[in-house]
């Protein structure tokens, strides 16, 4: 990730290069901390999961905070510097964990271990992960700009975005450790819950509301519901599986096909307006999608362990 972000600053092609490179690396650490929290603390799961995902939430606000500033200040050289600089220190703190590596277990000859892709209830969570991303990168993408087509200013809408994306931190940290003390049934009714207020924030953009306090609710409803989503399935990845193998193969799995799913949300989202000049179409099929999305969460608590 480091050499992928400094690499940027070259040239066009290496800008591209390097940003696959930073894409790789990302999508590698995401599908492994939730294996690496099973493997060290396999009783404080909800802990250092709330620890890690407080963590990246702080780091998105704080980096999306401050990068306009600092380009203004200098250039958009000196950022891409900076963050090459910040992922190499996390690199050097990373470093020495490798003395305390887990060599996860080997799979049984006897062909006992089946691929995660033939199970039915890992799909499910797959379902889950693509349409929780999609919605809430969806949300993040578009609603400063419908909100400033009904009259806000920039500045307003810029407001109304540090507030949905601040209003994910307290969930971020909570959650995870109440989704392991909770059963199946606890955690089904409030993932319905969630999936409710992200329904209702969706549905009330349908009636084009004008004004500040209209479009704060609909980013407090929604990014309260946001904070929750993402939690939950980072959660789920440790809490239904047994082994860390397992961990990781069910996280890698749902990460890449949720995100390959989650890709299209956003692009479609602004092509269909584009396309009819409206958000009706649009906003309607997301609210179909949360159905689908709060559904697969309830199947995902059908059973206590998936792998």
């Amino acid at each position: 990730m480091a050499i992928g972000s400094l690499m940027r600053i070259a040239s066009m092609p290496l800008l591209f290069l390097g940003t696959v490179l930073i894409g790789v690396g990302i999508a590698t650490l995401n599908v492994l901390l939730p294996s690496a929290v099973v493997a060290n603390f396999p009783t404080k799961i909800g802990r250092y999961t709330s620890t890690y995902s407080l963590a990246m939430t702080i780091a998105t606000i704080l980096a999306s905070s401050l990068a306009v500033p600092i380009v203004k200040a200098t250039n958009w050289q000196t950022l891409i510097m900076i963050l090459s600089v910040i992922i190499a220190i996390a690199f050097v703190v990373w470093l020495p964990n490798v003395k305390h590596n887990h060599v996860l277990e080997a799979r049984p000859k006897d062909g006992a271990h089946t691929s995660i892709w033939r199970n039915k209830r890992a799909w499910y969570l797959l379902a889950y992960g693509g349409l929780q991303s999609l919605y809430y990168y969806t949300a993040m993408a578009w609603l400063p700009t419908m909100a400033q087509q009904t009259g806000l200013s920039a500045e307003a809408a810029g407001y109304l975005s540090g507030i949905f994306t601040l209003i994910t931190l307290p969930l971020t940290f909570v959650l995870p450790t109440a989704f392991t003390r909770w059963g199946n049934q606890t955690r089904r009714w409030v993932m319905v819950g969630f999936s409710a207020l992200a329904f209702i924030g969706v549905g009330m953009m349908l009636f084009n509301g004008h004004g500040f306090l209209f479009w704060l609710v609909v980013n407090l409803l929604m990014g309260f519901s946001g904070g929750a989503l993402f939690p939950y399935l980072l959660t789920m990845f440790s809490v239904k599986t047994t082994t860390p193998t397992r961990t990781a193969e069910l996280s890698g799995m749902a990460q890449s096909g949720g995100y390959l799913l989650a890709a299209f949300g956003p692009t479609l989202f602004g092509y269909g307006f584009g396309l009819w000049h409206s958000w009706t179409i649009q906003l309607i099929v997301l609210m179909v999608l949360i159905i689908l999305m709060a559904l697969a969460a309830w199947m995902v608590e059908k059973t206590d362990i998936i792998a």
